[in-house]
């Protein structure tokens, strides 16, 4: 029995200034490019920034694409209002 192929993204070491197309974009976010699309169209202001070089070409900076992950970090530890007050 064959050995399934094991999965590994074209980009391997992008560089911080690297210009990534839509299908890249979503490797590297592992969402589908339907996805990126969507926000891009119907969701404003929920996905990466992009580039919009002309109407059917869309690039991404990798550096964008960083932000963007970086500002969905999740911090599932509760937070704290403030001191408390004696007695509550």
């Amino acid at each position: 029995m064959r050995k399934p192929p094991e999965f590994r993204p074209r980009i391997q070491r992008p560089h911080e200034s690297d210009l990534l197309t839509v299908a890249e974009a979503s490797e590297y976010l592992r969402v589908k490019r339907g996805t990126l699309n969507e926000w891009r169209k119907r969701i404003v202001g929920r996905g990466p920034r992009y580039i919009k070089v002309h109407p059917h070409l869309v690039l991404y900076r990798l550096r964008d694409l960083v932000r963007f992950l970086a500002s969905r970090v999740v911090d599932p530890r509760p937070k704290l209002k403030g001191p408390r007050k004696a007695g509550t």
